[in-house]
């Protein structure tokens, strides 16, 4: 680990949307100034799966080694990862908490069927979480070229440690164009959200523009 560095979780569920992911690692001018955990957690599912294929869960994370290993040389990143057994809403704040992640970067699919269980997960992800969620989209490797916020307040937070140009800040509410842009949407700082503040932020979640969504809180250190 680096030391003075910033700690980020990438979600890995073998897919490979874990790119798109990498990708807006890549746009962030810290990027060699982060430790970052790859974190795959085997839940019921993804053993059960394990165990029709008869691999075990030695040989999967073995696997997932070399795969780690190579998106490291693709990426020219240096990739951490950590396999942990159990479930994804309990291991999730129990690693953050463990290396003192200051980010979560969690790729939904944007598959029909699927989307609204997806979507039903990453907002519970999102609505537990006491750091900044980003959810990574197919088309954030696209760049960015404005940020677009329903709130300004302390936004310079995380800008300033992901190295992200915030040279153009819109209002969501105003805004017309919203190619290219990287939203940061302020969440209140209650655990437990409205059905109608549930239904703006799966919204968001699979936005039409597939722009990428940093969430966070306020208290937050972000």
């Amino acid at each position: 680990m680096k030391p003075n560095a910033f700690n980020i979780i990438l979600l890995d569920d073998l897919s490979p949307q874990i790119e798109e992911s990498l990708s807006f690692i890549q746009q962030c001018g810290n990027k060699h100034l982060m430790n970052i955990t790859v974190l795959h957690i085997l839940d019921k599912e993804h053993e059960a799966l394990f165990q029709l294929q008869n691999i075990t869960n030695e040989e999967a994370e073995q696997t997932l080694h070399q795969r780690i290993q190579s998106l490291s040389q693709q990426w020219n990143l240096d990739l951490n990862l950590h396999f942990e057994k159990g479930n994804i809403f309990e291991t999730i704040p129990k690693i953050a908490d463990d290396i003192h992640a200051q980010l979560i970067l969690f790729h939904p699919h944007n598959i029909t069927p699927f989307q609204e269980r997806t979507a039903s997960n990453a907002f519970r992800l999102i609505e537990k979480s006491t750091i900044p969620i980003v959810v990574i989209h197919s088309l954030t490797a696209q760049s960015f070229d404005k940020i677009i916020t329903n709130s300004i307040d302390n936004i310079h937070k995380i800008t300033d440690l992901l190295n992200i140009n915030d040279s153009v800040i819109e209002n969501m509410d105003d805004c017309t164009r919203w190619e290219k842009a990287l939203i940061i949407f302020q969440l209140p700082s209650t655990m437990h959200f409205t059905k109608e503040q549930q239904k703006s932020i799966e919204k968001l979640i699979f936005n039409d523009a597939h722009l990428p969504v940093i969430f966070r809180k306020e208290p937050s250190s972000l």
